[in-house]
């Protein structure tokens, strides 16, 4: 069990690349530095280029819960592999010095060589994409009019709507089963300036109530990432890292 003594309670967001990992350091030596269940999601993965940002991934799962929670890797392994860890609802039961009980909560995505992972005192989805929406097809098919009318003939826009809606569904824990023209992301007044801040509205979704809230942001003319919870003052805290480093 790992006693916390100082931790941040806001989101942050690890992000890498495959290119950064560290390929020189032998295979055993890298498998030993991943979760358990990391290890068993690798083996059934055959495609090279999936098989190498899964591996990023769970590296930088163990990177980034150790610098948000200000431990060792070897501890936040160790915390992975632990029973407080529930892998299906992404979260962690952690100890603090006071011997209260807190819960971190994460997300992983990866997409196109970029990886990210999110951490936060609150269910958190994070999603990253790369890809362009070919003819725009998905937009048609699975979209609302609202945002094919936001997206237009911009396919960063597509990304971004793309990555909100991601976001949100692995916030609420649901995927992409849900209708993707069951809700809709209106931008928020308050948006910075080189992020866009989104609310989430039902077009039939239930909502339970809660209000979600999603930060969008361009990371480069191919990539979008966006980061969802119920937090209204969420941020996009990003600290570039590399793995096995």
């Amino acid at each position: 069990m790992v006693l916390l003594y100082n931790i941040t309670m806001n989101e942050r967001i690890y992000l890498c690349k495959t290119e950064y990992l560290d390929v020189s350091v032998e295979k055993k030596d890298i498998m030993d530095k991943l979760p358990d269940y990391r290890k068993k999601k690798l083996e059934k993965i055959k495609n090279e280029t999936a098989w190498l940002e899964s591996l990023t991934a769970g590296l930088l799962l163990v990177k980034g819960l150790a610098g948000y929670m200000k431990i060792s890797e070897s501890e936040a392994l160790e915390c992975l592999n632990s029973k407080e860890h529930d892998i299906e609802k992404r979260n962690i039961i952690i100890y603090t010095k006071a011997e209260r009980t807190k819960q971190i909560f994460y997300s992983i995505s990866h997409s196109g060589g970029y990886v990210a992972a999110a951490f936060a005192s609150e269910a958190v989805g994070l999603d990253i994409e790369t890809k362009d929406d070919r003819n725009f097809s998905v937009t048609r098919r699975m979209f609302s009019e609202e945002d094919k009318i936001y997206i237009g003939d911009s396919q960063e826009r597509f990304r971004n709507i793309w990555t909100v809606k991601e976001s949100f569904l692995k916030c609420t824990g649901e995927g992409i089963v849900v209708p993707l023209k069951s809700f809709i992301s209106v931008k928020d007044s308050e948006a910075a300036d080189d992020n866009t801040r989104w609310r989430i509205v039902s077009k039939g979704y239930d909502l339970k109530g809660k209000t979600y809230f999603v930060m969008t942001n361009v990371l480069d003319e191919n990539c979008s990432i966006s980061i969802c919870s119920e937090n209204p003052n969420i941020g996009l805290d990003i600290e570039w890292v590399k793995v096995l480093i």
